[in-house]
């Protein structure tokens, strides 16, 4: 049974990037009211990363796959 890959397994690595740096740029104008606004957006961008990625890990996407049966 093959498992139909969610659209976060596949784009984990830009959301896990963008969570870290929103994070930062949240933790750099923390003293804005925006601040604390970007540190959620990041968190959240985090969250959708560490998902996919634990996604990949558990499923084992992509790393090992059954060979061809043969015919005959």
């Amino acid at each position: 049974m093959r498992l139909r890959t969610p659209w976060i397994a596949r784009v984990w690595l830009p959301y896990l990037l963008a969570g870290v740096l929103w994070i930062a740029l949240g933790s750099v104008v923390l003293g804005d009211p925006q601040g604390l606004g970007l540190v959620f957006i990041g968190l959240a961008c985090l969250s959708f990363g560490i998902y996919g990625a634990g996604w990949q890990v558990l499923h084992r996407h992509g790393t090992s796959h059954e060979p061809p049966r043969r015919q005959g």
